[in-house]
């Protein structure tokens, strides 16, 4: 009887523990579905950090960027005024110096902003035109800079030129002059533009090398002779070659001896003879030269 009475005992303890585990279960996935505090199913949470502004000292045409920690949407000002622009870049083309550039992050009440003065930007050397092309000595070769000012100052440039990559002494303007090269010498020149405030980048433009100076006849034949003509050409070479001389063209019994042309005229020649002489460098100059005889008229 006492053992009974013990086995009755437990079972009434072992379902209430049983029933106690139950509804302890069925309330964890209550709290679990309850909802949380914070934002909405869908909302996220947004958070509005600093800005910053590259470059640090930006000229006008340069591209700036804003470094942004944080969300938001970006907004840009210049001078105070707003921009069409909302990206994390503004391209500045078209602004000048002094130019102040805002960039504002963040909704009203939490804004974070970064502005930045435009600096002077210095002018800009697109290109350079030499003349003449090609040259040799005797020539003044001139070198003519075009460029812009981003920031539309005055531009003044200054001229450097090198032959056989030495410097020119006093050879700072457009031109220079024939006598400071000879024939195979390398001329360069090398541009510099600047503005009231900064000088730009060097430009260099090379000429290349003189090439030979042609030779140039520099007397002219006589109007009149009788019975008998000479002439003796004057040919100039700047290059100091030696010249030889050669009859084209001319009369029966015409030719060139000694460096003169000399012909008799026949009994039986009358009327209008045309003479041509050439005058070679032998470094591939050379020159014509052309007149006109008349016997018996």
């Amino acid at each position: 009887m006492r053992k009974k009475t013990g086995t009755l005992i437990i079972l009434p303890l072992i379902a209430a523990a049983a029933l106690a585990a139950q509804s302890c279960s069925k309330d964890e996935p209550e709290k679990a579905s309850g909802k949380a505090s914070g934002p909405e199913a869908g909302e996220q949470a947004r958070s509005y950090g600093g800005v910053t502004l590259m470059p640090e000292e930006p000229r006008a045409g340069a591209m700036l960027r804003a470094l942004v920690t944080g969300d938001g949407e970006l907004r840009w000002e210049r001078n105070g005024e707003p921009l069409m622009a909302s990206g994390e870049t503004l391209p500045t083309a078209g602004f000048k110096k002094g130019d102040v550039i805002r960039v504002i992050v963040g909704p009203p009440g939490a804004e974070k902003t970064a502005e930045a003065v435009l600096v002077n930007a210095p002018p800009v050397i697109r290109s350079v035109r030499l003349s003449p092309r090609p040259f040799h000595k005797g020539d003044d070769i001139t070198a003519e800079a075009q460029g812009f000012d981003p920031d539309g100052d005055a531009v003044s440039y200054k001229y450097e030129w090198t032959v056989n990559g030495e410097s020119v002494y006093g050879a700072e303007e457009q031109m220079l002059p024939s006598g400071s090269f000879a024939r195979g010498d390398e001329v360069a020149v090398s541009v510099t533009a600047r503005d009231s405030e900064s000088a730009g980048e060097v430009f260099k433009a090379s000429f290349g090398r003189a090439s030979n100076a042609p030779p140039k006849f520099t007397s002219s034949p006589p109007v009149d002779f009788t019975g008998r003509f000479i002439y003796k050409p004057v040919v100039a070479d700047l290059d100091g070659d030696t010249i030889t001389l050669s009859l084209e063209k001319g009369p029966e019994g015409m030719k060139i001896e000694n460096g003169a042309v000399d012909w008799r005229a026949g009994g039986e020649q009358k009327g209008a003879f045309e003479v041509t002489i050439a005058a070679d460098d032998g470094n591939g100059g050379a020159v014509l030269q052309t007149f006109e005889l008349r016997v018996g008229q």
